[in-house]
């Protein structure tokens, strides 16, 4: 594992550990017959119906963004490096948008109108 690696999956786990997310690494998606996706992260209840794919470079993406949404997930090309910052991951997370439980809906979200507020 390079040491940006490294870096992105502890971000994310701080995140994750931080604001109650459910993430994978190391998730695989077909998308038709032949081509396999494999997002730097899996997040679930975000972005759309299934959840939020994560790629780091768009080339992770191998141009299939319309697919998958017809699958029924979000894509995004995010790569935070460093240091865990709430705020911005508010803010990001917002913006995707919660898809779960309306029940479950996490308090820390804001409205897209109070998002520089955050």
């Amino acid at each position: 594992m390079k040491q940006t690696d490294s870096s992105f999956i502890d971000t994310w786990n701080a995140a994750a550990a931080d604001l109650g997310l459910q993430i994978t690494f190391g998730f695989e998606i077909k998308v038709g017959t032949k081509v396999v996706l494999r997002p730097d992260v899996f997040l679930k209840d975000f972005g759309h119906t299934l959840g939020m794919l994560v790629f780091r470079r768009p080339a992770g993406l191998a141009g299939q963004g319309e697919a998958l949404v017809q699958l029924g997930y979000g894509y995004s090309v995010v790569d935070f490096g460093g240091t865990y910052r709430r705020d911005s991951f508010i803010n990001m997370l917002s913006d995707w948008g919660w898809t779960g439980n309306e029940a479950e809906r996490p308090d820390w979200i804001v409205s897209i109108v109070d998002v520089d507020k955050v």
